[in-house]
C-alpha cells in the first residue's frame, strides 16, 4: 500500500475563559521578543511520535509556521490540553486556545488547506487507531479571522483534495485495503459526505462480490450506500445533494478522480 505523504502533526497555560470545545483567550499585546524566540524553537515537523508517558510531552515546545497569506506562527506547548498561540508575522499575539485530547501519542499537530480556500486549517490528533485517528480540526473563520473547533474527522492524518475540493481522508481496514471518508465544510463547520471501499488491485484477497467495484489503476473503488446504521444511507443522500452531488452517480463521480488511483500505486 502507497502511504500518503503529508507534514505530520501538537502549551503552558495562561488564563482560559471557558468553551464548549476548550478555552479561548483572545490578545492583541504586541511581544517584540516573540518573533526571536519562535524562530528559535524547532519545527512541529520534525517531532516523531512516541508512545511514552507522559503523554503528550508537557516539554513539548514547537512552532507551525502558515504557508497562506494570513503568515501566521502556532507555538504548540505539550502541557495537557494541548494549548496553541497564534501568532501575526509581527509577533503579537493574535489568539490562544486550547484543544482537549484523548491520546495523541505525542502527535504534533498540522497546519494544511484541507479545502483548497487559500487559508490553511490546524489538525491536530485527539486519539490515534489502526483504523483511523480521530483528528480536531480547527478553521479560521471568515469575519473575524479567528479559530474555531469545526469538528472531528476519522482517518489518517494524511489526505486527498477531490475535484470539487471536498476532502478525503484514507484509513486503513487491513493490508491491502481501507476507507476513504469524504468531508467538506459548511458554515465553518466539517459535514460529512459519505465514503468509499478501496482496495489494492493487485491484493490476492479478492474484493467484496456484493459491491460494485470500479477499478482505477492499481485501486478498486466502492461508494459505501450501506445502510449502517440505520437511516445512515437517507443522511448520505442528502448531505451529497446538498453538496450538488446526485446520489446514485457518487460512485463514478468520484472513483474515477485521478487522486484514487494514487492509493493503491504501483511503485
Amino acid at each position: 500500500m502507497t502511504k500518503w505523504h503529508a507534514t505530520v502533526l501538537l502549551g503552558a497555560g495562561l488564563t482560559l475563559a471557558a468553551c464548549t470545545h476548550g478555552g479561548i483567550h483572545h490578545s492583541g499585546t504586541p511581544m517584540s521578543s516573540a518573533p526571536s524566540r519562535l524562530d528559535a524553537l524547532p519545527l512541529c515537523s520534525s517531532i516523531k511520535p512516541q508512545a511514552v508517558e507522559p503523554d503528550p510531552d508537557p516539554a513539548l515546545d514547537c512552532v507551525l509556521r502558515s504557508k497562506d497569506s494570513a503568515k501566521l506562527t502556532f507555538e504548540v506547548l505539550g502541557t495537557p490540553p494541548i494549548t496553541v498561540k497564534v501568532y501575526e508575522p509581527n509577533g503579537t499575539e493574535r489568539q490562544t486556545f486550547t484543544v482537549p485530547v484523548n491520546k495523541p501519542e505525542r502527535t504534533p499537530p498540522l497546519l494544511a488547506d484541507l479545502d483548497r480556500d487559500g487559508r490553511d486549517e490546524l489538525i491536530v490528533v485527539d486519539t490515534v487507531g489502526s483504523d483511523g485517528d480521530v483528528l480536531n480540526v480547527w478553521r479560521a473563520n471568515k469575519d473575524s479571522g479567528k479559530f474555531a473547533q469545526a469538528g472531528q474527522v476519522i482517518g489518517y492524518p494524511d489526505f486527498r483534495t477531490t475535484d470539487e475540493h471536498f476532502t478525503a481522508f484514507y484509513a486503513s481496514t487491513g493490508a491491502g485495503s481501507g476507507r476513504v471518508t469524504l468531508y467538506r465544510f459548511v458554515n465553518d463547520k466539517v459535514v460529512g459526505l459519505g465514503s468509499l471501499f478501496v482496495q489494492a488491485a493487485d491484493w490476492p484477497d479478492p474484493p467484496d462480490p456484493a459491491r460494485t467495484w470500479y477499478t482505477n489503476g492499481n485501486t478498486l473503488c466502492s461508494f459505501n450506500y450501506d445502510d449502517v446504521p440505520p437511516g445512515q444511507a437517507e443522511k448520505t443522500n442528502q448531505a451529497l445533494t446538498d453538496a450538488g452531488v446526485d446520489p446514485p452517480a457518487a460512485q463514478d463521480r468520484f472513483c474515477k478522480q485521478a487522486w484514487v488511483a494514487d492509493i493503491y500505486r504501483k511503485r
